[in-house]
């Protein structure tokens, strides 16, 4: 097609039959491209380039992918999808296309790319998206992201100190999150899961949410907000190192990882609670704030059977972290016989633990 002039005129140029390979000539300029049957094959000719203003949307089958590949001589054909376009890309096959001069063109589904496939990505790999707010607070505005699509599970994030700040509007899985001095990310009271770690070093505000993270939250940013709730399999913090909080309410934690003979570290105001075990220390504003650490954690650190075979917490509460409430430790005397259960899950805890 396009050996002569086209003009798009707002259209929508839809290519279908998917037994009649398209060849597309010439330099083009559409305002919606549409290919959406499975099977069909898009050729673009060498040395030319196509842009879209509007739309792009190839969708093929997850058995039956949408093929495009390049014919003749000359310079890899381009595909130029211009800023504030929208994209919806998944289950193409992709040789030798040039997407440099536009918006980074992100196939989902079971595509794949070969040749030259410049600016073109995979959304099953990990991308690293930039936070503009060029619209808008909402997360979920693709124009907000840097490349023009809202990240997914797969993907890191950097949310920089701008003018616009990020609102969740929804629940949010991510590879990694890494949020930057002078900058704020709210949840909105909205469930977060990160598969990897949190770097703060800017405000976090997490009221009334939900924070997941398998790896660990480091860097000096703070912690802020109504109630929040952060489990970490990670270490928040570090001795020299504490997250800060400003926290209303109640601070509930749950961590499972120990770096440096510590689990949690921080610095600030607010009410704090522990679930369940943690393995190493916990510091509040520099201290460690409740009876028993010492003597019962370094058992565990060491790997020696302690005297007693387990202890039971009640939960922490820091109230105004000036004034520290103990925790209390209940110990169960080995007695044979009993108390396996408790024996059996200590034991498997000094297995697990990371020593300094």
């Amino acid at each position: 097609m396009n050996l002569g002039t086209f003009n798009s005129n707002g259209s929508t140029i839809i290519f279908d039959i998917a037994a009649n390979p398209a060849t597309i000539n010439g330099n083009t300029t559409f305002t919606n491209l549409q290919c959406t049957t499975a099977g069909k094959t898009l050729i673009f000719t060498r040395g030319t380039t196509q842009t879209v203003t509007g739309s792009l949307n190839f969708t093929g089958a997850a058995l039956n992918a949408i093929i495009i590949n390049d014919v003749g001589l000359g310079a890899v054909p381009k595909l130029t999808v211009q800023a504030g376009a929208t994209r919806s890309i998944s289950n193409v096959d992709v040789t030798n296309n040039d997407a440099s001069d536009g918006l980074m063109l992100v196939a989902g589904g079971n595509s794949t790319l070969s040749g030259i496939t410049t600016n073109w990505a995979l959304s099953s790999t990990s991308l690293t998206y930039r936070w503009t707010g060029a619209v808008s607070t909402d997360w979920n505005t693709a124009g907000n992201w840097d490349i023009g699509l809202v990240p997914g599970a797969n993907d890191k994030v950097i949310i920089p100190n701008t003018a616009n700040q990020p609102v969740f509007a929804g629940a949010v899985t991510l590879d990694d999150l890494t949020i930057n001095t002078g900058s704020t990310l709210s949840t909105a009271g909205n469930t977060v899961t990160v598969l990897e770690d949190i770097v703060l070093n800017g405000n976090l505000n997490a009221a009334n949410s939900t924070i997941i993270v398998s790896g660990n939250i480091s860097g000096n940013g703070v912690i802020e907000g109504t109630n929040p709730i952060v489990y970490c399999d990670g270490v928040i913090g570090a001795q020299t190192s504490p997250i800060n909080t400003a926290i209303t309410g109640i601070f509930i934690l749950k961590v499972s990882g120990i770096e440096e003979n510590s689990s949690i570290s921080l610095k600030g105001s607010g009410s704090f609670s522990l679930e369940g075990d943690t393995p190493g220390f916990v510091f509040i504003n520099g201290f460690k704030p409740y009876l028993g650490q010492t003597e019962i954690r370094n058992n565990l650190i060491t790997n020696e059977a302690p005297m007693f075979n387990s202890f039971i917490r009640t939960p922490f509460v820091a109230v105004n972290p000036a004034v520290i409430l103990p925790m209390t430790i209940v110990r169960v005397p080995v007695i044979a016989g009993q108390n396996s259960d408790l024996q059996s899950k200590l034991n498997l805890k000094n297995k697990k633990k990371k020593t300094a």
